[in-house]
């Protein structure tokens, strides 16, 4: 069954929300690492492998990470946050995006087998066109492995403004999707590679 992006995207923060198994066994190894040439900042960082799809990329050290369920499933998200939104009473004030105000998430989302980068990029234009969102920036991308992808801003479809990459990695279609701030958005796009 073909998910619809703009369903994913919409939905992300609460599909992440229920993708949350603190005290369950990961599927993902994290191993520490430290800002690599690619990346345009001077945080440290940590990389996430995710096992199945054998793709690993970085996210800031010390930001709060849900990874996906250890159920295998047709398709599935990481959701990372520079604040801890895995405890909602820490999330105080909300901007109108459902993040805090001056805060970002980021979800990494590996598609079903099915849904390759054009079917992805063909929903989303089919969602635009229907009205749920307006794309203020497009822009064809060459990743640093050489893979295609497309990048977006979109108004509406995120509750606001926000920031999407589709590409390919080893093999599987390979989206990234930040709301709130977007801060370290094309530092988590940067490293997406083969682990």
């Amino acid at each position: 069954m073909k998910t619809s992006i703009g369903l994913l995207v919409l939905t992300a923060l609460s599909i992440a929300a229920c993708n949350l198994n603190p005290t369950g066994t990961p599927t993902a190894q994290v191993e520490p690492t430290t800002a690599s040439a690619s990346s345009s900042s001077s945080v440290p960082m940590t990389t996430q492998v995710d096992e199945f799809s054998g793709v690993a990329f970085d996210y800031p050290t010390g930001w709060t990470v849900s990874p996906p369920p250890a159920q295998p499933a047709v398709a599935y998200s990481y959701s990372l946050g520079s604040f801890d939104f895995l405890n909602p009473s820490a999330v105080q004030s909300k901007s109108d995006q459902g993040v805090p105000d001056g805060e970002t998430v980021i979800q990494v989302n590996f598609h079903a087998e099915d849904e390759t980068l054009e079917s992805i990029r063909g929903n989303l234009q089919s969602e635009v066109s229907n009205g749920t969102g307006k794309i203020l920036k497009e822009q064809s991308r060459t990743m640093p492995d050489g893979a295609k992808a497309y990048y977006y801003e979109i108004q509406g479809m995120f509750e606001g403004t926000g920031y999407l990459l589709q590409t390919t990695v080893n093999g599987h279609t390979v989206s990234v999707v930040a709301y709130g701030e977007g801060d370290h958005f094309e530092d988590v796009v940067n490293s997406l590679r083969v682990a």
